[in-house]
């Protein structure tokens, strides 16, 4: 599942109480979330970089890296192709 704002909460007397809390109390060994707002196709594209990684068995945290810096190549790649004047 990808959302905007998963990293926030609410905040009680007994801690910080949100849905990445939830995701560990169900089990989840990993989870990823954000602070801030996101739009749903780089959100999207970012997640399945993300997922292919962890599927060939690599660390979450490299994982993620390596998703980001996939995504950043191809933007660029698009930039260049398509060109100032296009």
């Amino acid at each position: 599942m990808s959302a905007c704002q998963t990293g926030l909460g609410k905040t009680f007397e007994s801690g910080v109480i949100g849905l990445a809390k939830a995701w560990k109390y169900a089990g989840a060994a990993t989870v990823v979330m954000t602070l801030w707002s996101v739009y749903d196709t780089p959100t999207r594209d970012l997640m399945v970089e993300f997922m292919s990684y962890l599927k060939n068995r690599m660390p979450a945290d490299l994982a993620l890296q390596a998703a980001m810096r996939t995504l950043k190549g191809k933007q660029i790649t698009r930039i260049r192709s398509t060109g100032p004047d296009s």
